[in-house]
């Protein structure tokens, strides 16, 4: 990509996201709840390169949105310790919202360990959970 081609013309380049500016992703991007971090729709205000940490300490450097729906929206995330490109999805701030989550937790591990543990039929996979 282009810091390649930059690198290629100065061996000193060397590209650094903190200096980019903070593109937001979520539309609308206007701060209007939860101390400026939510917007009217309650959903978190992604912006290129937010770090979602899990509980288990993974980061995940959110990427671009991959859609929005009725229970939140989908960041393409890049997983910083493998190196690999995820869906993350990242659910609405309302109490609803988060109990449904919880049972779509449910379900898809039951999905992962009982149906298709081997992942022979490609059911989705869940990785992680925060």
């Amino acid at each position: 990509g282009l810091s390649k081609t930059c690198q290629q013309m100065d061996p000193h380049y060397k590209w650094n996201p903190s200096l980019c500016p903070r593109r937001p992703l979520t539309k609308p991007s206007n701060p209007v709840a939860n101390g400026g971090y939510d917007n009217e729709n309650s959903d978190l205000i992604l912006h290129v390169h937010d770090v979602l940490v899990s509980s288990q300490g993974v980061r995940y450097i959110v990427q671009d949105i991959l859609g929005q729906g009725t229970f939140g929206q989908v960041a393409k995330c890049l997983r910083e310790d493998t190196q690999e490109f995820l869906a993350v999805k990242v659910i609405k701030n309302r109490p609803a919202y988060y109990h449904q989550a919880r049972v779509e937790i449910g379900i898809i591990q039951m999905l992962n360990s009982r149906c298709d543990p081997e992942d022979k039929h490609h059911i989705i996979r869940m990785l992680d959970y925060f």
